[in-house]
């Protein structure tokens, strides 16, 4: 079959292709694997709650950008104007549960600003340990140049990173970024690494490190580096370089002094290592018209700093969708979840165009083409089941052991017990379409056994351990923990 390129990655959304879509899932031997990522509309405590059997301790790095702090909600697509106390809570409860989808060696970067700092970095703190702070980071805001005859504040031009770990395992990964020109190679002294060392021997002479400090290598490494013609003893004098690993130091030969320094090589590079001042990359963009919307090029260096390809990468303040669009450009898995309309409007049809070969943010510059393969789905959020609930009135002391299915007193949730058509003691039929139109029975059995899922057809579903379970006739023990008894 001949496809044009234009249409070599155009996505397929089962959704609307329902008699292709047992024909595409069943081409997966192990689907949960596959999958690049899930999209979820969901409350984030919602998901986060509902979600965790199945994904804890399997993401090697959460970000987040949460509603700051700020007076009103005027603004955003979102309610911002929270008091403190309530803000601190709504954080708190959410970080404490997405410490549990963490991996040891993984790590949460917290987006705020000097609204919420305050509240944030202790937050962190407890639930992390303050052993486990790695970095405050700042990071560019977009620069206003409208100017108020009254100027009672200078406008905010940062926002904070926080990054904490889960543990020490915690590493970053090649934290470095590019130069506007190519770094020539020098020589460089090697005595500024904080803390007091032990003297080393160079070319023969034994030389202490500076106050407080320690030289940068082992004297094995040192030893090694001079063979390599990497290391010299530079005259602190006359500048004169001793660099003849074969002979020893004997004192400057140009002009008598015995007072060197080590220096070591650096070689020329198109990069630099990343401090903890962000200000050369916007943090903020406006590709997708989205008032909050995160840059592609803070996510990119976020997420290459702290995983690699095939880790799991979540953010369940999502936004516009930053995370998940650069995680996949970058062969990452990821979990992004948002509950705004603006999931429909937005974070969908972005991901969509991801797949298609969007050219857009860091697309260029890491050579995204296309491709991919994610799930996305709604959760039964607290509001569904209240609305489908029914107060009725009921007798305080009906005797339970002769009608158990109408002894709630104050409140029938009908919508879970009409799913029950129960013939007589022995016999329950589970109706899943009376729950809910369409319910995925595989994400939701997947979720309530915290399984991942390996096989799916039409018929059942095989999760990670070898159990399958009946979709066409489910048996309603499955599902036991949906039905309020």
């Amino acid at each position: 079959m001949n496809i044009k390129p234009e249409y070599a990655h155009l996505p397929i959304d089962t959704k609307f292709f329902t008699d292709i879509e047992g024909l595409i899932i069943g081409l997966f031997d192990d689907l949960d694997s596959e999958i690049d990522g899930y999209l979820v509309n969901s409350e984030n405590y919602q998901f986060l709650n509902s979600s965790l059997l199945k994904f804890s301790q399997s993401v090697k790095l959460i970000y987040i950008d949460p509603p700051f702090n700020l007076d009103s909600s005027d603004q955003f697509l979102y309610r911002t104007n929270y008091k403190d106390a309530n803000w601190a809570t709504l954080l708190e409860n959410r970080i404490r549960l997405a410490w549990e989808f963490l991996r040891d060696d993984g790590a949460i970067v917290v987006r705020c600003d000097y609204n919420g700092n305050w509240i944030v970095r202790p937050l962190l703190e407890i639930i992390f340990g303050r052993d486990n702070f790695r970095n405050e980071i700042s990071i560019r805001r977009f620069r206003k140049n409208t100017m108020n005859k009254s100027i009672k504040k200078l406008p905010a031009g940062l926002d904070t990173l926080f990054v904490f770990s889960k543990s020490d395992r915690f590493e970053y990964l090649n934290p470095v970024r590019p130069t506007y020109k190519k770094r020539e190679g020098f020589w460089r002294h090697m005595g500024d690494s904080s803390g007091q060392g032990t003297p080393k021997k160079f070319f023969g002479k034994v030389l202490p490190p500076p106050s407080g400090k320690h030289w940068k290598y082992s004297q094995e490494k040192i030893d090694k580096m001079i063979q390599e013609g990497l290391i010299i003893l530079e005259c602190k004098v006359c500048g004169y370089r001793h660099n003849d690993y074969k002979s020893d130091w004997q004192g400057c030969p140009t002009c008598g002094n015995d007072n060197p320094q080590p220096k070591y090589w650096v070689n020329a590079s198109n990069s630099e290592v990343l401090d903890t001042n962000w200000v050369d990359i916007y943090g903020y963009s406006t590709q997708w018209e989205f008032s909050t919307e995160n840059s592609e090029k803070l996510l990119l260096r976020i997420i290459e700093c702290a995983t690699t390809r095939g880790d799991y990468v979540m953010d369940f303040f999502l936004g516009s969708g930053t995370t998940i669009a650069v995680a996949h450009k970058l062969g990452r898995k990821w979990i992004g979840v948002e509950m705004g309309e603006h999931f429909w409007t937005v974070v969908l049809p972005r991901m969509k165009k991801v797949l298609a070969g969007d050219k857009s943010g860091i697309s260029n510059e890491v050579g995204w083409q296309g491709g991919g393969f994610f799930k996305y789905y709604c959760l039964e959020q607290y509001e569904d089941t209240l609305r489908k609930a029914h107060y009725e009135d009921a007798d305080l002391f009906v005797d339970i052991r002769q009608d158990p299915y109408h002894s709630y007193v104050f409140l029938r949730d009908l919508k879970m017990l009409d799913a029950l058509e129960i013939q007589d003691e022995h016999t329950i039929t589970f109706h899943p379409e009376r729950l809910y139109e369409n319910i995925d029975l595989a994400e939701t059995l997947s979720n309530l056994k915290g399984k991942w899922i390996r096989r799916l057809t039409k018929a059942y579903v095989e999760f990670e351990d070898g159990e399958r379970v009946n979709l066409v006739q489910p048996n309603w023990q499955d599902f036991k923990p949906l039905i309020w008894w």
